[in-house]
C-alpha cells in the first residue's frame, strides 16, 4: 500500500493535505542550494475502483524535460517498478 509519508521521505518532500510537494530531479544537480530545496514536483495517489492504487506527478518546473521520466524517476526513488 502505498503512503504520502513514505513518498515523501523518499523525495526529500512533504505532506500537504492529500498530496506531496517535492524537489524534483532537476534540483539534485544544481549547484546552488536553495534552488535544491525548491518544491516543484507534486506527487499525488491515485486509488481505483477496483482497489488498486498508482501515482501521479505534477511538474511545476519548466527544465524537467519530458514527464514520462519524472513519473518514472518518482516510482524509482518510491521503490515502484518504473
Amino acid at each position: 500500500m502505498l503512503s504520502l509519508s513514505n513518498i515523501a521521505s523518499t523525495l526529500n518532500g512533504r505532506v500537504s493535505g492529500n498530496k506531496v510537494v517535492a524537489p524534483g530531479p532537476e534540483a539534485a544537480s544544481h549547484p546552488v542550494k536553495w534552488k535544491r530545496n525548491r518544491r516543484t514536483l507534486t506527487v499525488y495517489i491515485n486509488r481505483h475502483s477496483d482497489g488498486s492504487e498508482d501515482i501521479g506527478v505534477k511538474c511545476w518546473h519548466p527544465d524537467q524535460g519530458d514527464p514520462i521520466e519524472v513519473m518514472d524517476w518518482v516510482r524509482q526513488k518510491a521503490g515502484l517498478p518504473a
